[in-house]
């Protein structure tokens, strides 16, 4: 065969795919060779490309319609994979509907216990227990609840108001005091205290709320409370009215008012004839008293109670003790709060009287008395309870012993002994100092108060005179009234001592203040204020035993004065109280037959 004449074109494209050897010779079977392979090459990956592109295309068509939510037309699955389907293997979801074209409800087509969700276009339920919500900014805020059900306002929370589901019962051991209401659940408090009526139900933080807006009678008393007591020592006036009373008005809102007294019958006269004359109600709150002040207000009914064992401060006491259980021979039966114990003293003036002269004994005194002339007076027995003092004090020698007594009246022992009383005392007349009677009566050797007595001692005219206080000389110290040689000190014998007490009248206006004033002054806190020596030197009347050790160590720390005797030199020389009874038949008679006479 001859040579192929090959054109321009052909010899450029063999020149292109293997060089420009001829089809004879190895030079040019290489270069066909390798053109052949290029070729295939491309068709395969041509191949390639359009199969890709068939596979690719389905399956994107196929997850278009299936996000679509649209059913993929049979034929299109059978074009696209051939045959039989293989999606009808496996169950589809129903098929969703297509959206509505309709309008959304309205908020007004909400029903009970639904709102209307403005992002969503539509009704939602309210919390459980709702009957309506609304968005309250983006917090959902019940509006009124469901029977059962309370609204609970929480403006700091997530939700500013929901419904929470009404409590059915309180924890022991607090008691339902009020039923779920639309704005609260159920009220759980402690237990009552027991009290008298109107105040039976009533809790301690009830009578604080009672205490501030009292209402009686139709009459308001709003946080106020009035004390009648005895006015006529500084420091006990001052431990009222800044210590007792600062800490009424920062705990319970109330404020203090002192009536003062010359003595306990002037308050026990104004009560009975208020009661006489129908005013209810009174005007005393709360009174100081004690012995036949209190029989007199008890038997004529005219005290509240009882009360007083009912409050806290009661758990300090030992409310059996004869101290405290019986009020010079009247039972106490919870209608008197403790307040002290007073322990009478006798105080002379060492700078008058050298302590080895000092008459330790009632003959002792007697003696001095007749000796030294016009330096000794009492006061009426009548009308002053420190005269009364005095008085008893003579009787328990003279009619003595003074333990046959004890227990109840007996009338007998007593016309026997108690003309040996009225003899002595009448000896003694005549050696008394007489001053002027500032109420101008015939009596002159018996002050009506033992005030002017205090007046006369603090001047030096007399040498000798009592309380009912064993810090009262130094309270008189300290205060720069009397010299530093007054000196309280205790008879050999003993010397009488006796619990004093708040009560309240049956007409007091505001009886739930008086009540926690009492129990403040009754509580360890106000007791070991009014022990210190420089504030009053009160005696407590609590028992040790129940009072709580932090409390017990500063008593134990607390140093007596020297011008008054040592806390266990008083209790080793305590003298109890007589029967009532009695002691208002010995001041009768010390009237007829002594002052009278």
């Amino acid at each position: 065969m001859g040579d192929i004449e090959l054109n321009d074109s052909q010899r450029a494209a063999m020149d292109e795919y293997g060089g420009s050897s001829g089809p004879s010779g190895p030079s040019g079977s290489s270069s066909l060779l390798k053109r052949d392979q290029r070729q295939s090459n491309l068709c395969f990956m041509v191949s390639l490309q359009v199969v890709t592109f068939l596979i690719l295309v389905p399956i994107l068509i196929l997850t278009v319609l299936t996000f679509a939510e649209l059913e993929t037309p049979e034929p299109l699955r059978t074009y696209v994979l051939g045959g039989a389907d293989p999606m009808a293997q496996r169950p589809s979801a129903p098929p969703m509907p297509m959206l509505s074209m309709e309008p959304p409800p309205s908020a007004e087509e909400c029903g009970v216990g639904q709102f209307w969700d403005e992002p969503l276009l539509k009704c939602e339920p309210c919390p459980n227990g709702c009957l309506a919500c609304r968005h309250n900014g983006y917090l959902l805020e019940c509006m009124p609840c469901a029977e059962g059900y309370f609204y609970e306002y929480n403006g700091r929370g997530r939700v500013p108001g929901i419904c929470k589901k009404c409590s059915t019962g309180c924890q022991r051991p607090l008691l339902k005091t009020a039923e779920c209401s639309a704005d609260r659940d159920i009220e759980c408090s402690p237990p009552g205290l027991g009290l008298p009526e109107p105040y039976q139900n009533l809790n301690f933080d009830d009578l604080k709320k009672r205490a501030k807006s009292n209402q009686t009678m139709g009459h308001q008393h709003i946080g106020s409370v009035t004390v009648a007591m005895w006015d006529g020592n500084e420091a006990i006036n001052t431990y009222m009215t800044e210590w007792v009373a600062p800490k009424l008005k920062s705990m319970y809102g109330i404020t203090l008012n002192i009536k003062g007294l010359v003595g306990t019958p002037v308050a026990v006269k104004q009560i009975e004839e208020e009661l006489s004359a129908g005013k209810w109600p009174g005007e005393i709150d709360m009174l100081w008293v004690n012995g036949a002040n209190y029989k007199q207000l008890m038997e004529r009914g005219a005290l509240f109670g009882p009360w007083a064992n009912k409050m806290p401060a009661a758990k300090y006491f030992d409310w059996e003790s004869p101290s405290i259980a019986i009020d010079m021979g009247y039972p106490n039966a919870g209608f008197e709060m403790p307040f002290n114990s007073a322990q009478s003293v006798f105080i002379v003036n060492e700078g008058k009287v050298p302590a080895a002269n000092v008459p330790k004994t009632i003959p002792d005194l007697v003696d001095w008395i007749k000796a030294n002339p016009g330096r000794f007076i009492y006061a009426d027995a009548t009308e002053d309870f420190t005269g009364a003092m005095v008085l008893k004090h003579f009787f328990y020698h003279y009619a003595g012993p003074w333990e046959d007594f004890t227990g109840e009246f007996n009338e007998g022992l007593y016309n026997e002994r108690a003309p040996k009383v009225w003899k002595a005392l009448n000896e003694l007349e005549e050696f008394l100092l007489d001053m002027p009677n500032p109420l101008g009566t015939e009596n002159d050797f018996y002050p009506k108060h033992q005030n002017h007595i205090d007046e006369e001692f603090q001047r030096g005219l007399i040498y000798f005179t009592a309380s009912y206080n064993p810090n009262h000389a130094a309270q008189k110290v300290e205060a720069g009234e009397w010299p530093q040689t007054a000196k309280a000190y205790l008879l050999d014998t003993g010397t009488i001592a006796n619990t004093n007490f708040w009560a309240i009248p049956i007409n007091a206006p505001n009886k739930a203040a008086a009540m926690l004033t009492a129990d403040l002054i009754a509580s360890p806190e106000a007791i070991y204020e009014r022990f210190k020596p420089e504030v009053w030197g009160a005696l407590p009347a609590f028992d040790p035993t129940r009072v709580e050790e932090q409390w017990m160590d500063l008593f134990e720390k607390q140093e007596s004065h020297s011008n008054a005797p040592h806390i266990d030199e008083l209790a080793a020389k305590r003298l109890t109280e007589l029967d009532n009874a009695l002691q208002e038949r010995m001041i009768a008679d010390w009237a007829i037959f002594v002052r009278d006479a």
